[in-house]
């Protein structure tokens, strides 16, 4: 597989992500779930800019991590740290922490997640 193709994976099981997330808008009591494609489709897309640049992914879903990694690559990412976006690739995951995000909290990680691939999107 080239490094091209690789890439285009990581950008095609994001698509899927994002895919799940404009489904599953017209479900008030999904948030958790749109929460967490959000995280998955921006930690994707974040891990593709890397790759392209020829840097080893880890394996990690702390997008603050993932930023600070892409900033170098554009300073936009910046202002997009410190978002809770991270905490939704756990937290909502599991039932014993029992966390929901508001509907608030829900649209902000969709606008995060299009702002952020957006920026990547130019770095391609």
């Amino acid at each position: 597989m080239t490094n091209e193709e690789y890439i285009q994976e990581w950008i095609n099981k994001a698509q899927k992500d994002i895919k799940t997330v404009e489904i599953m808008k017209e479900y008030e009591d999904m948030t958790e779930i749109i929460c967490f494609h959000c995280q998955q489709a921006v930690e994707k897309y974040l891990k593709a800019l890397l790759i392209k640049n020829g840097e080893e992914i880890t394996k990690t879903h702390n997008i603050d991590y993932l930023l600070n990694k892409c900033i170098k690559y554009n300073n936009e990412f910046e202002e997009f740290l410190g978002t809770p976006l991270s905490e939704y690739a756990v937290d909502t995951r599991y039932h014993d922490v029992r966390y929901i995000p508001s509907k608030e909290e829900t649209e902000e990680a969709i606008n995060n997640m299009n702002d952020i691939i957006s920026i990547v999107n130019r770095c391609f």
